[in-house]
């Protein structure tokens, strides 16, 4: 049942199978590793070898099916409310474990990274005055961020990042298209959400707006190819904003590497930095129409080899200064 975290994860899986058959079980761990790491897959499979009925995370049995479907009365679980994981989340998962026996009960919580410092100080006279038969799973993405006290009571284990090739292969034999398959690769670690964005039709017309502005860049057309099939994404959240951006930069990338060697290289680098600075920017309330409008302008610009020059010129001038 957990065969993908035993391929992609296999330190993990083995790590935490041998220190349940040794009985060497922490009763406090903190995964960490970025996202699509499969950090939820090792939450299930932790806590089917603590509950399982046959001992071994069959995931047949009822306490095993239970934990797949994620309706577990013995698992409770805490993401983030908001922004943040308040203190009364804790206070609530307190309160029902006081209720219980002494059956294994376990909590996971989300994204510990974002618990408050009252939340956090509630987590840790919790954790010094829990049982034996409770144990708790913490995950990160941003470990920097956890709290220092928390992390000290807590067993770290790192995720390693998913091979991009293993996202790629998967979605050729879902029959994606190769290039298409390639840059969702580069986007997302988890495979899940590459299938997802491969099967999401308003994605794919992100793609093929990136594609053919991306080889347009340094012709006259790749304003009027934004201001015209581009509008459509005006329109669209924040996150297909992101999703475009990101694709025009992994092109970039690309063509950065490609001329490495060339003459055109400080052209090409220019080009990125510039993409790269409305990707900074695109977390705050912009319009965006106006926001690409600018870039395409600063593009233009530096497609032109004397511009780009004096504009590098300048930074490092002004840098200089």
């Amino acid at each position: 049942m957990f065969s993908r975290l035993q391929n992609l994860q296999s330190e993990v899986y083995h790590l935490l199978k041998n220190s349940y058959k040794k009985s060497r079980l922490v009763h406090t761990y903190l995964f960490s590793g970025e996202p699509g790491t499969l950090k939820s897959e090792a939450s299930k499979f932790l806590a089917s070898l603590l509950l399982c009925e046959n001992k071994d995370a069959c995931g047949k049995c009822k306490e095993c099916k239970s934990i797949l479907d994620e309706t577990s009365s013995k698992i409770f679980t805490i993401v983030p409310d908001g922004q943040s994981i308040k203190k009364q989340q804790i206070l609530d998962l307190e309160r029902e474990f006081s209720l219980t026996s002494n059956d294994v009960r376990i909590f996971i919580i989300h994204d510990i990274d974002k618990a408050t410092s009252a939340s956090a100080n509630s987590l840790l006279k919790f954790l010094e005055e829990a049982n034996e038969n409770c144990y708790g799973i913490l995950l990160t993405e941003n470990i920097d961020n956890v709290i220092p006290t928390i992390r000290s009571r807590c067993q770290v284990i790192y995720f390693k990042p998913i091979n991009r090739e293993f996202v790629y292969n998967k979605l050729l034999e879902k029959k994606v298209n190769k290039d298409l398959a390639k840059t969702i690769s580069l986007l997302t670690y988890n495979i899940d959400e590459a299938l997802k964005l491969a099967e999401d039709e308003l994605f794919q017309n992100v793609y093929k707006l990136a594609k053919k502005l991306s080889d347009n860049l340094n012709t006259n057309k790749a304003i009027t190819i934004m201001g015209t099939e581009g509008k459509f994404l005006f329109r669209e959240s924040k996150e297909y904003n992101e999703y475009f951006l990101d694709i025009l930069i992994a092109m970039q990338n690309y063509k950065v590497k490609m001329k490495i060697n060339s003459n055109e290289i400080n052209k090409e680098i220019k080009i990125l930095e510039i993409m790269m600075e409305l990707k900074k920017k695109i977390r705050y309330n912009l319009n965006m129409e106006l926001a690409y409008l600018q870039m395409l302008i600063e593009i233009a610009r530096c497609s032109n080899g004397e511009s780009c020059r004096s504009r590098i010129q300048r930074n490092r001038e002004n840098i200089l200064v």
